[in-house]
């Protein structure tokens, strides 16, 4: 982080280093809830949500 850091603003990467930064704060904050022991949704089930009606669109096709 500090040698990654300097080399994107050296560079003038702004966009690279607004999505290093975002995923690096998005980590800290899961990391900090987990360790609170709050319960943390799982992705799997948000994906499966939104991919299950496709699913059945493409098996009815196939049948």
């Amino acid at each position: 982080m500090f040698i990654k850091i300097p080399s994107l603003l050296k560079k003038n990467h702004k966009k690279d280093l607004w999505v290093f930064s975002s995923l690096l704060l998005l980590g800290i904050v899961l990391n900090i809830l987990e360790q609170m022991e709050l319960s943390l949704p799982n992705p799997l089930e948000g994906i499966t949500a939104i991919f299950q009606p496709y699913s059945e669109v493409i098996s009815n096709i196939f049948k």
